[in-house]
Parts: structure tokens; sequence; C-alpha cells
């Protein structure tokens, strides 16, 4: 497994070995992968609970919801590495 870091963002690039694909994974929210997925014409991408990535900002690193979902925002799902970038998932709530 050959891990890409980009400084800038808080993704990296994992290139596997199945069909030469990478995939992107979030540093340090692994517990909040909740699934696989994909859609015709796409290989398989990590699924993400944005709740649960923002919760822990919030937790870990003493943010506010507004700054842990702004830093979610432009620092996760804005960082574009290529194709197999993650799919964040906001949970829907029927009230």
């Amino acid at each position: 497994m050959q891990l890409h870091q980009d400084q800038t963002h808080a993704t990296i690039r994992i290139a596997s070995g199945e069909n030469n694909v990478s995939k992107t994974r979030v540093v340090g929210h692994d517990d909040a992968i909740i699934g696989m997925g994909n859609s015709f014409g796409r290989d398989s991408v990590l699924i993400y609970s944005v709740d649960k990535i923002v919760e822990k900002l919030v937790k870990r690193d003493g943010m506010t919801d507004e700054e842990a979902m702004e830093f979610f925002s432009f620092n996760i799902a804005g960082s574009y590495n290529g194709p197999g970038m993650p799919v964040f998932l906001f949970e829907y709530h029927d009230e």
C-alpha cells in the first residue's frame, strides 16, 4: 500500500493493488467510515458520516459546530484528490 499525503488538506490517497485503483481516506477519521459504495461507471469508494466527522472535530479539537462544519467543508470535502474521493453522507432526519 502506497500513501500519498496532501499537506494542505486532510485527505490521503491510498493506492491498492486491486486493479491499480486508488481510494482516498480522511486522515484521523477512520471511525467515521460507515461503508463503501459505488455507482454506474465508478469504482467503489469509502463512505463517511459527516455527523461523526464534525462531532469528532468538536470533541477532539475543541471547535464549535460552526467551525467544525467550515473545516469539514473546506479541508475535507473540498480537498478533491482525483478519482476515488469518498462520499460524505449527511444523515436524513425526518421530523
